[in-house]
């Protein structure tokens, strides 16, 4: 009698029998996450530590968000000047990653810290609102006229003469949004020829934008090259075959991602996007959790003044008009922020330090890509935080680049924390993004239970669709727990398939 292959009592006896056993981590456990240095902060600091009492949430994950939220206002209104030569200017622009787990509060988090981001988006929404019927009427009678001056007789020259004197096509009203949550990049450039200058990235879900479009295999690198153009310069370039090319100057860019800690991995460890860069311009802040310590209490009266006087404070800059190149309503000309001769010192000391610490036999030789570029972002980081001391400020002091280079010291300690992913061997990498595939898209998107090498080769990660790297990814999860082979054939999503295993009950209920 042939055996009933699909008797599913025989299933659910293997599934409680796997789901006995508890799989072998893939990695080992990171170092405990070191405190984050509010006092780095200056004049924000307050604004950090009231958040923290009030959401309760890692005084990490509020302090990468109110940086970032602050970076974006003062990207539109200074520009650091480094201390090289005339033409060593920087845009202060940051990129931010923040990791968490789902219930460590990011959302409320960021609620707080980018408020008035979103009251100044609805302000121009309105202006917008007004001034588009205007513009509307306007186009139509131009587009009238110039149908009048040439369809009327005369000679080319005359007509000529009167499409010049009718002069161009009235200009849009410029578009209201500035913060976007899952841009293409194709789609923030074509943002930037009618909208805000200055814009920002700021995502609650990091995996969406990860997941997105943009991110996606063909995209990919294009994308991250674009991303890295606006951080470096403020520059961004577009090529189409319907609308030509378009090179956009005095343009700003800052992000802000929210990651679960599974999405950031495959984020941070994506090998093309490290080979590219990008990676290497993030300020990334992993805290420790603070579950089961916040209890329920009042916060502090101060904490909430804090946090108006914040709101307050950063919706008056954000509404102050930015410098504009001249005639060019879209074209940003941010005023240049010099370093005090104290300042030149320290910073040069600082980047000296850094280089040391580069060699081949030194720690930040393994991050060599993001520590190369702390001096620089120190630099930024010391503009924005005298920005915001003083608005009108034309000089950064030693006590604004002292605090940033205290910031810095912290994000380069989280980048060697979180790098332990990046030097692993071929195989345990696969395997890893395999069981990251294997746990959001085949059983939360999909529900299947069984897996086999042909669903991964057609559906699975890129880096694993030859089918002797998906067999040797398979065989790591197997030997590790997550994945059990199974001994005859199984049928998944309507197909028989021979090479079939059963996912680890611990992976399915994650």
């Amino acid at each position: 009698m042939r055996p009933n292959r699909f008797d599913f009592r025989d299933e659910e006896r293997m599934d409680q029998k796997v789901m006995d056993a508890t799989p072998t981590p893939l990695l080992r456990p990171m170092a405990a996450a070191r405190p984050f240095p509010a006092d780095g902060l200056g004049d924000l600091a307050p604004v950090v530590l009231a958040i923290h009492d009030v959401v309760q949430s890692p005084v990490a994950m509020c302090a990468n968000s109110v940086l970032a939220a602050v970076t974006l206002a003062a990207q539109a209104h200074v520009d650091v000047a480094l201390p090289f030569d005339e033409t060593s200017v920087s845009p202060v622009s940051g990129y931010f990653a923040t990791i968490g787990k789902s219930g460590e509060r990011k959302s409320a988090t960021d609620r707080h810290a980018i408020a008035p981001l979103k009251i100044r988006e609805r302000e121009l929404r309105e202006i917008y609102l007004k001034e588009f019927g205007a513009w509307k009427n306007a186009v139509e009678l131009w587009e009238s006229e110039r149908r009048k001056i040439l369809s009327r007789g005369g000679s080319s020259v005359s007509k000529r003469v009167d499409l010049e004197a009718l002069g161009p096509c009235p200009d849009e009203p410029v578009r209201p949004s500035v913060l976007l949550k899952e841009p293409t990049l194709e789609g923030v450039v074509k943002l930037y020829l009618t909208g805000q200058p200055s814009v920002g990235i700021f995502s609650a879900e990091g995996g969406q934008f990860v997941g997105g479009h943009a991110m996606s295999d063909d995209a990919k690198l294009r994308s991250a090259a674009a991303l890295s153009e606006l951080w470096d310069a403020g520059e961004a370039t577009r090529t189409r075959a319907g609308d030509g090319h378009h090179t956009l100057v005095g343009r700003r860019l800052s992000m802000h991602l929210l990651f679960q800690p599974n999405v950031a991995e495959e984020f941070a460890s994506d090998q093309m996007l490290r080979g590219q860069g990008l990676m290497s311009r993030f300020l990334l802040a992993y805290p420790d959790t603070l579950m089961g310590t916040r209890l329920r209490r009042s916060p502090k009266s101060q904490s909430i003044a804090v946090l108006h006087e914040y709101k307050r404070a950063l919706l008056a800059r954000l509404c102050a008009p930015p410098p504009l190149c001249e005639g060019r309503k879209r074209e940003l000309e941010p005023r240049k922020l010099t370093m005090a001769a104290a300042t030149v010192e320290i910073w040069f000391a600082f980047a000296d330090e850094i280089e040391r610490l580069l060699a081949p036999d030194k720690p930040l030789a393994q991050i060599s890509g993001f520590a190369a570029k702390v001096p620089e972002i120190a630099a930024r980081i010391a503009a924005v935080l005298a920005w915001w001391s003083d608005p009108n400020v034309k000089e950064i002091g030693p006590v604004h680049l002292e605090n940033a280079k205290l910031l810095l010291e912290y994000y380069t300690q989280e980048q060697l924390r979180l790098c332990h992913n990046q030097s692993l061997p071929r195989h345990l990498s696969d395997a890893i993004a395999l069981l990251d595939w294997l746990r959001r898209k085949w059983w939360s998107e999909l529900r299947q239970r069984h897996v086999s090498v042909a669903d991964i080769c057609q559906n699975g990660p890129p880096s694993i669709r030859q089918a002797g790297q998906a067999r040797l990814a398979c065989a790591v999860l197997v030997e590790n727990g997550w994945l059990h082979q199974m001994k005859d054939g199984v049928l998944i999503r309507g197909k028989m398939r021979k090479e079939a295993f059963l996912l680890d009950g611990g992976l399915v209920n994650d």
